[in-house]
């Protein structure tokens, strides 16, 4: 018989303890997470057939973790239970509003605690199954002619797409409107995409001695100033962006430094931990370059994907973030080392991200 497997994201080690011993007493095999990034990479590579996760909880709360799976295809299904002593009907009301599936409220009694795990999980079986099985065959039809970075956002698409084709009428309006936001959201990623990589390929046609050099006579803290508000309002975060930036005028065109930026704040934007502030640093450096850079707090790139830099054809990218990050810093580090800069990055895992460019002054 299947043992049913359960993922609990608790900080509190005595909660986190009490609930492991209860569920393995009744079957469960039991995975454990202690903050919200480490429950979402667990959940993502172990995809539990349930999920108990407290609200307050280090790094990122319970709904943003909530928000985050809801994202991802994979994880999409998998039934999520708040465990809280929130009695505050307005937070009840946004975790359902997110697609929890139930609360169980602390001091929880075991057998409420067991009805709400069982019930949840046979209430889903079906519909996580079929879900499995589409997905595969979806995958299965995409040939191998298309790069592996844009697999992800296509078996996303496709993912919530089957979901709600072959489960319609077992969801309500909000659960629909929530997959069309998905489906949406997957698409317009593609479309970025796939601007980048028609940019990136016809930049890599070109040499230095090749490339029009265009130099704007427009101060670089002006043009990044409003890159940064146009960008950030696209994507609401223009209150959590600080600045401290230099004037300069650089060896590159405007829109090219537009791009960097844009870039700079999709990457923050999507890897990085909701709610957290973004910096963007711009001085003069001794070597007369301009020292351009983004910090954020995130998981931290991964080592695969900092090698999958300049790498298009790279397998070893997992998640839609990563693969969109991987082909961004790839422009970028092109555009600056077409005009004779470098880029760095430095990624502490749950801690600061920084991306550094270097770009020549101004002759």
């Amino acid at each position: 018989m299947k043992m049913d497997h359960l993922l609990i994201i608790e900080d509190d080690p005595d909660v986190l303890e009490n609930l492991k011993d209860i569920l393995e007493y009744y079957g469960f095999y039991i995975s454990t997470a202690i903050d919200g990034l480490e429950g979402y990479d667990k959940a993502v590579e172990l995809m539990p057939d349930l999920i108990i996760c407290d609200v307050n909880l280090p790094e990122i709360d319970g709904f943003e973790l909530l928000d985050m799976l809801k994202r991802t295809p994979e994880t999409y299904m998998i039934p999520f239970l708040f465990l809280t002593a929130y009695t505050d009907k307005s937070l009840l009301r946004k975790g359902m509003n997110l697609g929890a599936d139930d609360y169980i409220t602390k001091p929880y009694d075991n057998k409420d605690l067991l009805n709400a795990v069982k019930s949840k999980i046979e209430k889903y079986d079906d519909l996580r199954n079929g879900f499995a099985r589409n997905l595969e065959y979806m995958k299965g039809r995409i040939t191998n002619s298309i790069p592996n970075h844009f697999a992800a956002p296509i078996h996303s698409i496709l993912g919530f797409a089957t979901v709600l084709k072959n489960n319609y009428f077992d969801f309500d309006d909000s659960d629909r409107i929530s997959i069309i936001e998905n489906i949406y959201e997957s698409g317009d990623l593609m479309l970025k995409m796939l601007d980048n990589y028609g940019l990136y390929l016809k930049l890599s046609s070109k040499s230095y001695n090749e490339f029009d050099f265009i130099e704007d006579d427009f101060p670089a803290d002006k043009i990044i100033k409003y890159a940064i508000e146009k960008e950030g309002s696209v994507y609401g975060i223009t209150s959590k962006v600080r600045t401290t930036l230099e004037p300069a005028l650089l060896k590159m065109g405007s829109g090219h430094i537009k791009k960097i930026v844009l870039e700079f704040i999709s990457i923050a934007t999507r890897f990085g931990i909701p709610e957290k502030e973004i910096y963007f640093h711009g001085k003069i450096n001794e070597n007369n370059n301009y020292e351009l850079s983004v910090s954020f707090f995130s998981k931290g790139f991964s080592d695969i994907l900092i090698k999958s830099i300049s790498d298009l054809e790279s397998i070893g990218l997992k998640d839609i973030d990563s693969k969109y990050c991987s082909l961004s810093l790839s422009l970028i580090k092109l555009l600056v080392e077409l005009h004779k800069g470098k880029m760095f990055i430095e990624s502490i895992p749950y801690d600061k991200t920084t991306i550094t460019v270097l770009i020549p002054l101004k002759d």
